[in-house]
């Protein structure tokens, strides 16, 4: 078939056209650098406070070749290189601690262009301590052109924030230590080298209220919460609005235990405006006035905290103790039930369990208490028990048990309940007494002598060791007197 027919057949038209166009398209010219051409690399490299950084590492990787140099700077920081290839080169600088510290580019020993254009020269100095807050070194790039004042100024920022990098974990370290000397001492050294930061005062207001220094306290959650107003948007965060109710609420506690209690109640008040869930500032300001005997104010800021989170146990607690307080034993137990049942459904929920199983036990025992000042003694023995059960020292129902049953003449139930009391804790004196007085009153004359049941002696015995001074001590040294002595009789029998 003739040549000029393939030419006019369709597809030939195409394979013709594309190798055509295979000539038309433009080549990538990798820049030809001569391997002979050889040259001499050194640097310094100084660290975020100016002092030389020993033990760098320094990576000088050529972009085309791929060959690498990898360097390590001496004591003074210096690092120095023969015979390193002609060729563009990126730089990366690792600091001893493993973190990247510089990344650059170089041309090195040529003078062709590549695009994007690297930096000319074979001395690399990088000072760390130039390094502005955006990341931009002074005196290069768009820094160029600085004051000598104001590289000044950067270097002295730096060294701020390098010293308040090495305060931190050392605070960190004394608080969790409990060491509040030294963590004081830490924290003045952060608030002079960063004096905005409102976390280090609300630390040292706390640290205070621990030394009870309350007033110095107060002035320190006082800075913290203005500071932290200040950074706070015109729409704060839940997270921002909780920072500074809980700064409130510490210093509200200062002022309480300051005997001021009505600048007290306000921040209280104030931390409960401010936070999403105010029930907790409700509550401690219902403690505040408990504590302070402002029973019907206490009952009411409860009443606050209960209506916010009906969830919480111990704003029932406090009121009902409240209300005993004030002889409202019906209105208490009402109220112990109701906490009873919350603490339960913590229990339930997993929330703080421990914790809300012994607030149990305590409202049980309490509601019992209640119940005996009412008269009630057969609905107070079931809760005794129930609060023995759950609560963190069993102890106190199964004594309230003992102590109840012993008024109530119930001798046998009394010795059980003391039994068990002196099980859960065998350092509880009264129990002791009470078991022995029981058994002392069962005894009988036996041929002149007082005879007591097997046990007596040992618990006054038990009683006298654990409080020799108790309020029981010349009772339980009557009774041993007694035991076993002869006794005279006024009765004498007919003949």
């Amino acid at each position: 078939m003739p040549l000029v027919s393939l030419l006019e057949t369709p597809m030939n038209r195409l394979v013709l056209l594309a190798a055509i166009l295979l000539f038309l398209v433009p080549q990538v010219l990798v820049p030809q650098i001569s391997s002979h051409v050889t040259a001499t690399i050194s640097g310094r490299v100084l660290d975020r406070t100016g002092k030389p950084m020993a033990n760098a590492v320094v990576v000088y990787t050529e972009s085309f070749s791929g060959k690498v140099y990898q360097l390590k700077t001496n004591k003074n920081g210096e690092f120095f290189s023969l015979g390193i290839a002609a060729g563009y080169y990126k730089i990366a600088i690792t600091a001893p601690d493993g973190s990247r510290v510089y990344s650059g580019t170089r041309s090195i020993g040529i003078t062709k262009d590549v695009d994007p254009k690297p930096l000319k020269g074979n001395v690399l100095n990088v000072d760390l301590s130039t390094v502005k807050p955006n990341g931009e070194m002074a005196g290069s790039g768009n820094s160029e052109g600085m004051s000598p004042g104001e590289i000044e100024e950067i270097r002295r920022y730096n060294a701020r924030i390098v010293k308040i990098n090495q305060l931190v974990p050392e605070l960190q370290i004394a608080l969790d230590a409990r060491d509040w000397p030294r963590a004081t001492s830490i924290l003045q050294e952060l608030i002079a080298a960063d004096p905005d930061r409102w976390e280090y005062y609300q630390n040292l207001g706390t640290i205070q209220s621990n030394l009870s220094q309350f007033e110095p306290a107060v002035q320190s959650f006082e800075k913290a919460i203005e500071l932290a107003r200040k950074a706070m948007p015109s729409a704060p965060s839940p997270v921002a609005r909780a920072n500074i109710s809980g700064m409130l609420i510490s210093q509200a506690e200062a002022y309480n235990r300051m005997g001021k209690l009505d600048e007290s109640i306000a921040r209280y008040h104030q931390a409960a405006e401010l936070a999403a869930q105010p029930a907790l500032a409700h509550f401690y300001a219902c403690n505040a006035l408990r504590t302070n005997r402002k029973l019907e104010a206490a009952i009411q800021e409860c009443d606050r905290s209960i209506a916010a989170d009906p969830r919480q146990w111990e704003p029932y607690q406090t009121k009902a103790i409240a209300e005993s307080d004030l002889g409202k034993n019906a209105d208490a137990i009402a109220t112990y039930d109701a906490g009873i049942q919350a603490a339960k459904a913590a229990v339930a929920s997993s929330l703080q369990p421990e914790k809300a199983k012994a607030g149990m036990g305590q409202m049980l025992n309490a509601e019992a208490n209640a119940y005996i000042q009412l008269r009630q003694y057969d609905k107070a023995i079931p809760l005794f028990s129930q609060a023995a059960e759950v609560a963190a020292y069993p102890a106190l129902p199964y004594f309230n048990l003992c102590a109840m049953f012993y008024n109530r003449n119930d001798q046998p139930a009394a010795v059980s309940a003391c039994d068990n009391a002196i099980a859960s804790d065998p350092t509880m004196a009264d129990a002791y007494f009470i078991k022995a007085a029981v058994l002392f009153g069962q005894g009988k004359l036996q041929q002149g002598q007082y005879q007591v049941p097997d046990g007596t002696t040992a618990a006054l015995n038990k009683y006298l060791e654990l409080s020799p001074e108790g309020r029981h001590s010349s009772d339980a040294r009557d009774m041993l007197e007694k035991i076993g002595a002869k006794i005279e009789t006024t009765y004498k029998p007919k003949k």
